[in-house]
C-alpha cells in the first residue's frame, strides 16, 4: 500500500521490540502489526522474500521492478 517504486541499493526493514523491566503490559510496547511480539522475525522474513530472484521475477510481471544490486536487510529497533 505504500508503493514499491525507486528502490536504494541497501533497504533495510526494521522490525521493533522493547524492553522493560517489571512492566505489566510489557508485550503492547511490542510491535502491534506483529501481535504484541518483537517484529525481528518478520524483517528477516521479509528479506529473505524480497531477496529471492524467483519472487522478484513474480513481482516484475506485476510491474514492480526490484533492481539486481538492491539488497533487502533485516533489523531490530529496540524502542524502549
Amino acid at each position: 500500500m505504500m508503493g514499491m517504486t525507486g528502490f536504494a541499493p541497501l533497504v533495510v526493514l526494521a522490525g521493533h521490540r522493547s524492553e522493560s523491566a517489571n512492566n505489566l503490559f510489557e508485550s503492547a510496547l511490542d510491535c502491534g502489526a506483529c501481535g504484541g511480539n518483537p517484529g525481528a522475525s518478520n524483517a528477516r522474513a521479509a528479506a529473505a522474500i524480497f531477496n529471492d530472484p524467483a519472487v522478484r521475477e513474480l513481482l516484475s510481471t506485476g510491474g514492480i521492478d526490484i533492481p539486481a544490486d538492491t539488497v533487502f536487510a533485516a533489523a531490530e529497533h529496540n524502542t524502549a
